[in-house]
């Protein structure tokens, strides 16, 4: 259908309409409306009378749903958190009656509930089948508890019911025992204790042992024998028997505890026979017996053992200490102590003894009759020696002596390698064993190696300084030179001396000081300045060269690339205020083209200005050199004859820059005063008519002239010009005279704009 423009804002039945936008401020109503893209509503869309909302994706609501009515779904999710009108602590049934009911002690449960399994714990399970296992302690109530087929009854008696095993029928179990008709065991049978009749005991030895004979006439029917150890934890006293002549122990050993003591009292007959002793007076042996002790020590426990005839040991004997004669002793050595080809010696000449150790047949150490320590022997035949140091772990460390010389070297580390060396000339290698690697005469230090970083780290306090010192080696002003680094609260500085005194300072922020040190300003990075009592305070600096073409250069680069960056050499007075400077500005650094300035200040307050420029193709300009370029507007007095008279140059050419730079000539006495000194270059010229005379004067003198005659009366130009030195202060005019009264001097009537009249005033230098 084609569109239908609505010009006067009227819409017809029965047409349609295909609009863009409609902007209501009231109502539009609708049969229906279909949407194809996205309906997007700023307000509140309000559906009254609404059945039903079919949406065949899902429909987000931002701010929630608000319904007065019930909501209802296959399903929700999310938090239920605040929901309301919802007991979390119970759960109820359909009639809802609270069924489970949540407690602070734990859940409390009414009516019946059906389980297949129910677990409590790892130790208890009832099953559906009515089987419950229970592993531990089960502690019933103080009623009878009846457990059918075979019963149980807990009450004031114990009654077991089966037909096997042990019946406690009306017999009564109580604290003080219990009372059985009979106990028939085919086991084993364990007590605190066993009291009553035991004459119907089978299987026991007579008395406390077996019996060494079974005949009770003989005196063996007494001796005892036990295959067991006697312990004795305390102290234990075996006193002679009133009457016997002998006694006997039933035990195959006797075991004396730490601490405790077994004292056996005198008796001939008593001891040996309790010991076990041999009937020859020696211990052990054979089968007749033997003794085993830890110590053995005098009846009074602090005295040692008197073996009156002798002790004869077959093994080996181990003391704290022996004494005593020892001259019988066999296979020791009295001055050495060896095993094999390894001992230690002691050498006693008579006036030069030593100690030595040798392994493997090689004097290894040796303690001299001085009390000198050589470690791989002494002498010819000494090998170099090494000193080793072990620790717990894989790693040693060493000092050794270099074979073929006096050095030392000393090794640390896994594998020790060199660290340091000492050599025969007394030179300290640190890190290095090479002396080529030093300068000549500069090698009684060398640190690091070819193959590694190297440095010496100088450690001191937060307000001390740390550094190297030179000394000349005299009772007076030993230390003379010095590199030293300050510490302080504010990063430190580096300081050089020579000859006692400060020369050279670096600051935590990299300023250099050379000089006079404590000086340089803030912004400065670097200050040279000698001392006052150095070349009358006087410095200078010399960067010397020697070549064909360029010598010394002294290069200021400016690394930034902007159109006005520039490199300067800056002067200052004396309280650090900038006064001139030489200025080398890059204009151009695509081609690398410069140019010069030169500043100075006139001005307190005010940086220097430029003052002179050299461009890249070498043309000088002079901006505030003294220019002066005048006229003369005035008639007065120009016909005047018979004297001369001042040229009366009155006003100043305003078409230029400025036509009177640095105000140096004045309109009112037609003066122009050198405001320095050079050399001067004037140039007049005058429209004139007849005969004329000129002069340049300096300082009221006439220091040249001109004399134009003319035959006509008629207007001509005179032309001069004059170069003169002058001193600063030194004042130029210039003076004319008329010979004809029909003449004129000048012409006059000029203006800022132009003249007939010029006067030009330059500074060349």
């Amino acid at each position: 259908m084609a569109n239908t423009r609505i010009t006067q804002g009227v819409i017809k039945p029965n047409e349609d309409y295909d609009v863009r936008h409609i902007n209501a401020t009231g109502i539009v109503t609708a049969a229906s409306v279909d949407v194809t893209n996205n309906l997007s509503v700023g307000g509140v869309l309000t559906y009254e009378d609404v059945t039903n909302v079919d949406s065949v994706g899902l429909i987000t609501a931002r701010k929630g749903i608000i319904s007065s009515g019930v909501v209802t779904a296959t399903a929700f999710h999310g938090s239920g958190a605040s929901l309301t009108g919802i007991d979390a602590t119970a759960l109820k049934d359909s009639g809802g009656n609270v069924k489970v009911q949540a407690q602070a002690s734990g859940a409390v449960h009414t009516g019946i509930s059906t389980f297949d399994t129910v677990n409590v714990g790892s130790g208890v399970t009832i099953e559906s089948n009515g089987q419950a296992t229970f592993v531990g302690v089960v502690t019933f109530g103080p009623s009878s508890t009846k457990i059918d087929n075979n019963t149980i009854n807990v009450g004031t008696a114990l009654t077991l019911g089966h037909t096997q095993g042990v019946q406690f029928l009306t017999q009564n179990l109580h604290s003080e025992g219990f009372e059985v008709n009979q106990i028939n065991a085919s086991g084993i049978i364990t007590a605190s204790s066993f009291s009553g009749d035991g004459s119907n005991l089978t299987s026991l030895p007579a008395g406390l042992g077996t019996a060494l004979s079974s005949t009770q006439s003989s005196p063996l029917n007494k001796i005892y024998y036990t295959n067991t150890v006697l312990p004795v934890n305390s102290t234990v006293t075996v006193d002679t028997p009133a009457s016997a002549s002998a006694a006997y122990t039933q035990y195959a050993d006797i075991s004396v505890g730490s601490g405790a003591d077994l004292i056996i009292s005198d008796g001939d007959d008593l001891i040996p026979d309790v010991l076990g002793l041999r009937p020859d007076g020696t211990f052990g042996g054979g089968s007749l017996g033997r003794m085993r002790v830890d110590k053995l020590v005098g009846k009074d426990a602090n005295s040692a053992v008197n073996v009156e005839k002798g002790l004869v040991v077959t093994g080996v004997v181990t003391a704290t200490s022996f004494s005593g004669d020892g001259s019988a002793l066999t296979g020791i050595a009295a001055d050495k102590i060896f095993e094999g080809n390894t001992e230690a010696e002691v050498v006693d000449t008579g006036s030069d003894g030593y100690f030595k150790v040798t392994t493997e047949g090689s004097e290894r150490f040796r303690i001299a009759s001085d009390g000198k320590i050589y470690v791989g022997g002494n002498g010819a035949s000494a090998t170099s020696g090494e000193l080793w140091f072990n620790d717990t772990s894989a790693y040693s460390s060493k000092i050794a002596q270099v074979s073929g010389s006096s050095a030392l070297t000393f090794h640390t580390g896994s594998s020790q390698p060199e660290r340091l060396r000492i050599d025969s000339s007394g030179r300290v290698m640190i890190g290095d064993s090479d002396t080529d690697n030093a300068f000549t005469g500069g090698d009684d230090l060398v640190i690091g190696n070819t193959s590694a970083r190297a440095g010496i780290t100088l450690v001191s306090s937060s307000s001390q300084d740390g550094g190297i010192y030179f000394s000349k080696g005299t009772s007076t002003d030993q230390v003379r030179g010095q590199i030293a680094y300050q510490h302080d609260g504010n990063g430190g500085y580096m300081r050089l001396y020579t000859n006692a005194n400060e020369r050279v300072r670096i600051t935590a922020t990299g300023q250099l000081e050379v000089g006079n040190t404590n000086t340089i300003n803030s912004g400065d990075f670097a200050l040279i300045e000698a001392p006052t009592s150095f070349n009358s305070g006087e410095t200078i600096v010399t960067i010397a060269g020697d070549s064909a073409t360029t010598g010394p250069r002294l290069n200021l680069q400016n690394r930034n690339t902007g159109a006005n960056a520039c490199s300067e050499v800056l002067g200052a007075d004396a309280g650090g205020q900038s006064t001139s400077y030489i200025r080398f500005n890059h204009i151009d650094q695509t081609n690398n083209y410069g140019e010069i300035s030169f500043g100075t200040r006139n001005a307190q307050g005010t940086p220097p200005t430029e003052v002179m420029r050299i461009n890249k193709d070498g043309l000088v300009s002079k901006p505030n050199t003294p220019f002066v370029m005048v006229h003369i507007n005035t008639s007065t007095n120009r016909n005047t004859t018979g004297s001369f008279t001042t040229i009366p140059w009155d006003i100043i050419h305003g078409n230029s820059t400025s036509s009177n730079m640095g105000s140096h000539f004045n309109t009112s006495d037609h003066r122009f005063t050198a405001p320095v000194d050079g050399r001067y270059l004037f140039v007049v010229s005058l429209n004139i008519v007849g005969d004329n005379i000129l002069y340049h004067r300096i300082n009221g003198v006439n220091r040249h002239g001109g004399e134009y005659r003319m035959s006509q009366i008629v207007w001509d130009h005179a032309d001069t010009s004059f170069i003169y030195d002058m001193n600063a202060n030194d004042y130029y005019d210039t003076q004319s005279r008329l010979y004809d009264g029909n003449g004129q001097r000048w012409n006059g009537g000029g203006n800022t704009g132009f003249g007939w009249d010029c006067l030009s005033i330059y500074l060349l230098g």
